[in-house]
């Protein structure tokens, strides 16, 4: 499963964030699944690093990146996070 999590905007919640838990829970349950995006970033101990998460964008500049991210990477679930 390609997974693109997420265009973020406001708090990213640490390098890697909740990736790195989502990442352990998949290799726990023998999921298959690459993460996609344009950036990549966290600690050695998240297995693939891509994502689409751009830190203090708002939504209508999300909302401006998505159908390109989307055409680009065709992931097949997304989401789109925020948080305060």
């Amino acid at each position: 499963m390609r997974m693109m999590y997420p265009p973020v905007n406001g708090y990213y919640p640490g390098e890697g964030g909740y990736r790195i838990k989502l990442w352990n829970t998949a290799l726990e349950n023998n999921w298959n699944i690459h993460f996609v995006g344009s950036l990549s970033n966290g600690p050695d101990s998240l297995g693939d690093k891509n994502h689409e998460g751009h830190i203090g964008y708002r939504i209508d500049e999300i909302a401006a990146l998505l159908d390109d991210v989307l055409a680009t990477y065709n992931p097949l679930s997304y989401s789109i996070a925020h948080w305060d």
